[in-house]
């Protein structure tokens, strides 16, 4: 009777010390995942830092060069403009032409299947990341305006419509003939949807010269 007991009580204290080791183990993996999601918030920060410095870069530069010729030919990471929103604070984002990533990575990027900004008609597209260069673009509303400068002119643009949609939903980039539109693109923070941003006029309200 007595071995058993001593058996009984050896045989807990293994369970129990079992029971210690495997909360150990769980609180050092759990240690280690916090301190992995801690860098990897990090490196975004990091990365989008640096993302908002080049954009930057590239805005002044272009902003300093506004009265330069039009250029004859347009190329892939060109930068072709620069939008700038008044209710943000005059925000201003550099638009480089077309949408690849080392595009995206560093400004906002017109999609090239689209109209240009100075075209007399049509829509223009424009796409960005929701957390770096449009991280505003749903907080727009209706009659916000939009300005957009290039070196054809100086352009003015009213929100008409804020949605959002499905990423299978290509009807946004609808042609609008005898009408200039430009529209602003980026995904949802869930990544599952797309916040949309139209407006309609782009008046041009000034030369570069002018500015």
């Amino acid at each position: 009777m007595t071995l058993m007991k001593q058996s009984e009580v050896k045989g807990a204290s293994d369970i129990q010390e079992g029971r210690y080791k495997v909360r150990k183990i769980i609180f050092f993996i759990g240690v280690a995942l916090m301190a992995i999601g801690i860098g990897i918030i990090a490196w975004f920060f990091i990365q989008n830092n640096k993302s908002e410095q080049e954009m930057l870069k590239f805005t002044v530069e272009f902003m300093e060069t506004l009265e330069e010729p039009v250029p004859e030919k347009i190329l892939e990471g060109d930068t072709i403009g620069v939008l700038e929103f008044p209710v943000f604070g005059n925000e201003k984002i550099a638009i480089k032409e077309g949408v690849s990533n080392s595009v995206l990575n560093v400004a906002a990027g017109h999609m090239p299947e689209t109209e240009e900004i100075w075209d007399d008609s049509g829509n223009c597209a424009i796409a960005a990341h929701n957390n770096t260069f449009f991280k505003n673009v749903a907080k727009f509303k209706v009659n916000d305006k939009i300005i957009v400068y290039t070196r054809q002119g100086i352009y003015e643009y009213t929100v008409f419509n804020i949605e959002t949609i499905k990423p299978d939903d290509f009807s946004i980039l609808d042609d609008f003939p005898n009408q200039k539109v430009l529209t602003l693109i980026t995904c949802d923070f869930t990544g599952a949807n797309r916040e949309i941003v139209q407006a309609s006029g782009g008046v041009k309200i000034a030369e570069p010269k002018d500015i």
